[in-house]
Formats: structure tokens, sequence, C-alpha cells
């Protein structure tokens, strides 16, 4: 029986992306998500209350509202996002080959997509040969005694069919990202320090028909590390990385007209007009063609000019 099973390219499809204000254009940099993402969203009004004489209930008065906050929570799972990068799909499972590699994954998620260079060696692979001097080296080339942790892992590396000793240089890409992704939540509450005039990114959430761009100021973040799943041998890098930020929509453009999909207008206020009166029905400031797409290079528009924050 063949199983039919289509991918979700959800990594594609959502993701956070941070925008760092400088001089002369907009540094972008992305954080895609691999996993599904709880996502907790709440405004509140402000009012302001009358109480007439002889009337059994209050009048109120609109004052406007505060920004909308959305808690969101995500998990970066080391296991898993090797497999979306070294791994084909049997098919047997009646699904494609994912046609993505290592090299792409730096493209799209560690350069500037106005200039992607060449990252050179991986930064972590220097915990392998951290590994090999805790571990000793092969008895059987070294001339010392039976090492059997090391015998261990060699037996591993047969049954498992996994390259455990001497562990390819595209793992230890995976785990670069991951680092990454992680400094990149870590840069969403602080500023330029040689410049403080430039304050901390814009970030930018889409999740979804529900989230399209919504751009956003991080007011506090938490990194934690599933200890039941673990931790990397060489690195120490949890395997599950658990991360929860708490954001407030910043709506500002030009302040002028809201324009859906339109470089900086889109950005500005918009009302329940632009949900009941117009074709847009919607407040979002949805995807323009300057946007970034990950596995796709960005092209240089009117949006990369930096603005008020």
């Amino acid at each position: 029986m063949t199983i039919l099973r289509i991918d979700s390219h959800i990594e594609e499809r959502s993701r956070l992306v941070f925008v760092f204000p400088t001089h002369d254009k907009d540094v972008k940099r992305i954080l895609p998500f691999f996993e599904n993402v709880t996502i907790k969203e709440s405004k509140s009004a402000k009012l302001v209350k009358y109480n007439p004489i002889g009337r059994s209930s209050n009048s109120f008065g609109y004052t406007g509202a505060d920004s909308r906050k959305l808690a969101i929570t995500f998990n970066m799972t080391l296991p898993n996002i090797q497999s979306f990068v070294t791994a084909g799909i049997g098919s047997n499972l009646g699904m494609r080959r994912r046609d993505k590699s290592v090299e792409n994954l730096q493209k799209s998620f560690f350069q500037d997509f106005t200039n992607q260079e060449n990252l050179g060696p991986a930064r972590s692979s220097k915990y392998e040969k951290q590994w090999e001097e805790i571990l000793g080296k092969d008895p059987t080339i070294s001339g010392t005694e039976n090492n059997e942790e090391y015998d261990l892992l060699k037996y591993k590396e047969k049954v498992e069919d996994s390259p455990l000793l001497g562990m390819d240089e595209m793992k230890y890409r995976i785990i670069d990202a991951i680092v990454y992704w992680a400094n990149l939540i870590r840069s969403s509450v602080l500023n330029n320090a040689q410049n403080p005039f430039y304050g901390p990114p814009i970030v930018r959430l889409t999740y979804g028909v529900l989230y399209q761009n919504i751009p956003c100021v991080c007011t506090s973040y938490r990194i934690s590390a599933d200890d039941k799943a673990g931790y990397d041998q060489r690195t120490m890098l949890p395997r599950v990385i658990g991360v929860s930020m708490d954001l407030l929509e910043v709506r500002e453009g030009d302040r002028g007209a809201y324009k859906q999909a339109i470089p900086i207008s889109r950005d500005n206020l918009a009302g329940w007009e632009s949900i009941v009166l117009s074709d847009y029905q919607s407040t979002d400031p949805m995807m323009s063609s300057s946007d970034v797409v990950p596995g796709k290079p960005m092209t240089s528009r009117d949006d990369d000019k930096p603005r008020w924050r």
C-alpha cells in the first residue's frame, strides 16, 4: 500500500524576519519555522467610562487602543532540521526527495540577501577535534591500549550507518545555523552598541493566512533546553531548543494611508474600515515583491530604505 503525503513546506511559508536599521539600507536576516508555532494574541481598547445620573448603564468614550500583543512559542529541533537538509524521503512514502542543500541554507539564512558570500569553515567543527582529544585516538593507529569508548562509537557507526566518528561538514553547518538563529533571537532586544541611535530590529512575523508579515518589536524572549531530548554529544547543543517571544505590533509606516502590500504604506495604521469597507478585508501588511522568502534572493527596493522606527 502506497502512502501519499504532501510536504507542507512550512519553512518556506512561515518565518521571522529581523530588519536591522542602518544609515544606508535595512539589513534583513531570516529565521524560518520548521515546526508548528503556538501564537497567543491579545489587544485591549482604552475606554473612558462615564456614569450619567439616573442611567442604569455606563457610557463610554474611545480614546485608542494598545498595540496588539503576540506571544509566540516554537522549537528548533536539531534532528528535525538535520533530516530536512540531509535526508531524502523514500519512494515507499510517495513523497519526492527534498531538493535542499546546506549551501542553500547558508545563502538563505546566514547571509545578507543582497550580498551572499561564502562563510568559510563551519565554526562548530572545532568541537570534533576536542572530542577526539577527550576520547583518544583509534588504538590500532596510536598503538595505545584498547579504548572501549572508541570501540563503542565505532560499533554504533556500523549499526546505525551514521558518521558518528568524523562528523561531516554538513552537520556542523546545521549546528552553526541553529546557533546563529538563537543569536538572532537574542539580538531582538539589543541596539547597535557602536551607534545607539539604531535601536533593536523590527521583527516581522509570517505564519499562514492569519499573520501576514506583521511588524513587531520584541519586549522579551526566553530560550530553554528540553532536558528529555538530550544534547548533541560533541557540541553540547540541546537537541530541542524551546523559544518564547513576546511581541508588540508596531504600525508607523509613513503616517499616511494604509495600502496593502505596498512597501512602507502597508505599515500604516488600519482600522475596521480596512476589514468591512475594503476589498482587502484585513489589516495585515501582506507580502510585497521585495520581501524575503527562504531559498530565494532578495531584490533591493524601496522597502530596504531606512525609515523612522
